[in-house]
């Protein structure tokens, strides 16, 4: 079928059947069989990598500016996948570097490594390493829906290997117990909330898997998880941010605190020995009322001096400078009054 841009629609409707007919031009060259099956595979080989080639590139955005960012630029250039899709690309990508799908698995699709993800923490003796399902899968070329189906088969019904016993220790073996019959409950079993279409699906394929309702949604669930372990941890990372980041802020606010009380500590530290300096003007006239009558405004003046120890240094200042003339018969020493001057101006 030949595809006309929007200019070349009639009054803005695809053409009609006919009008397409008449715009098909007979192909006049031909390739051979074996250019033919040439192209088809490089088309193949191109289809079954192409997941890896976008979780790969998903990868690379993670590491170099964030999940948030690589999901966001993701669903906007493919906006036909889900953020679950590309989380559940970048799980299978993360599993399997590329060396190990190019190298040795060459001939396995994409959905091949999704599906023996399920393999994950169970035990190598029951189920196989994921190497020896892939090279199972790669040996009797399975599709990716019988490889899935032999995992799940394999998962619900196969025993540890039992090694083999000596002829002469046979006789003492226990006999295997026969296996206990299934529950009436487990045959019945229904998922609360879940739809009766839903329900119905889900024993049909379960019936189709030869496994139980229950044991299905186990291995959907446990999927889902899978899916959604970059989810998780990105939620983990997020939560240990945050925790940083209160941390670094309660860090601050000490740092802040601590500061603050260092400057008033140095500030109360300067008031004390600029207070101390103004007293220090006072001895010389102490000495000189132990000896002397002095008028009832020295007295007032000690005392206010003696009552008020956190006034304002302009205030003590201007008290000690009046106390300071009472004693005109007396010059104040030049020490005192340079260090006044000095810590003053401290």
């Amino acid at each position: 079928m030949v595809y006309l841009n929007p200019k070349e629609r009639i009054n803005g409707c695809p053409p009609t059947t006919t009008q397409v007919i008449e715009d098909v031009k007979p192909t006049t060259t031909r390739i051979d069989d074996a250019t033919w099956r040439a192209q088809g595979l490089a088309l193949s080989r191109q289809h079954r990598g192409w997941q890896f080639d976008v979780a790969d590139w998903i990868l690379q955005g993670i590491e170099q500016y964030g999940a948030a960012t690589a999901y966001d630029t993701a669903e906007e250039l493919f906006p036909g996948y889900s953020r679950t899709t590309f989380m559940e690309w970048a799980s299978v990508a993360r599993a399997f570097p590329t060396l190990v799908r190019t190298k040795d698995f060459p001939d396995l699709y994409f959905g091949h490594f999704r599906a023996v993800l399920a393999v994950r923490e169970r035990p190598v003796e029951v189920t196989g390493s994921r190497a020896e399902w892939l090279k199972q899968a790669q040996d009797q070329k399975l599709s990716v829906t019988a490889f899935r189906l032999a995992i799940a088969n394999r998962l619900e019904y196969n025993q540890p290997t039992v090694t083999s016993t000596p002829a002469d220790t046979v006789a003492e073996a226990k006999p295997t117990p026969p296996p206990k019959p299934k529950a009436k409950a487990d045959a019945d079993y229904s998922f609360p909330g879940l739809s009766i279409k839903h329900q119905q699906d889900l024993n049909a394929m379960a019936e189709l898997r030869r496994i139980t309702p229950a044991k299905l949604a186990v291995l959907a669930v446990a999927e889902f998880l899978e899916a959604h372990a970059d989810e998780v941890a990105a939620g983990e990372a997020a939560q240990a941010m945050r925790r940083a980041e209160a941390d670094a802020a309660k860090e601050a606010a000490q740092a802040i605190y601590q500061a603050r009380l260092q400057e008033q500590r140095a500030k109360s530290e300067a008031y004390q020995e600029a207070v101390k300096a103004h007293l220090d003007r006072l001895i010389p006239l102490t000495e000189y009322a132990q000896n002397n009558e002095m008028p009832p405004e020295y007295y007032q003046a000690r005392r206010w001096l003696n009552d008020n120890q956190r006034a304002p240094l302009t205030k003590i200042e201007e008290i000690v400078g009046d106390l300071v003339a009472m004693m005109p018969a007396v010059d104040e020493p030049d020490w005192a009054r340079d260090t006044v001057e000095e810590k003053v101006a401290v």
